[in-house]
């Protein structure tokens, strides 16, 4: 059903963030996707949390000057919840919980996947810049 990371059956590759700082993130992006969540859940709302979660970790990663390898969201679209139907429970258990937001942004379709020429560096390495 799902992995240890609660990400069925999607790849995931954790971002370099301490404890603190999961939990810092975890505060910013709840207070930021808050509202939304009393409202009846459809890919709609669920394609605009994504949204929000992604930005507010982009802007978190560049404040604590580490490097962002998280993808441009608006490149994405809704087709990401059509081609990943599982993503739709683990936002839900998210909302439900309102807990676990960081858990979306380790899965790998959000995060830029290295050049196949530069095997240096992981994307969730989240080295700092």
């Amino acid at each position: 059903m799902s992995d240890s990371s609660g990400s069925p059956h999607l790849p995931v590759a954790p971002l370099s963030l301490t404890s603190e700082q999961r939990d810092e993130l975890e505060q910013a992006i709840l207070e930021r996707v808050g509202g939304l969540l009393d409202y009846v859940p459809s890919d709609v709302l669920y394609d605009s949390i994504v949204t929000h979660i992604v930005r507010e970790s982009s802007r978190f990663l560049q404040r604590e000057n580490l490097k962002d390898v998280l993808r441009d969201i608006d490149m994405m679209g809704e087709q990401t919840l059509q081609q990943h139907p599982q993503l739709r429970d683990i936002i839900r258990e998210a909302c439900k919980t309102r807990s676990n937001f960081t858990r979306i942004v380790d899965l790998k379709i959000f995060q830029i996947v290295p050049e196949s020429g530069n095997t240096s560096t992981s994307p969730a390495q989240g080295q700092r810049v």
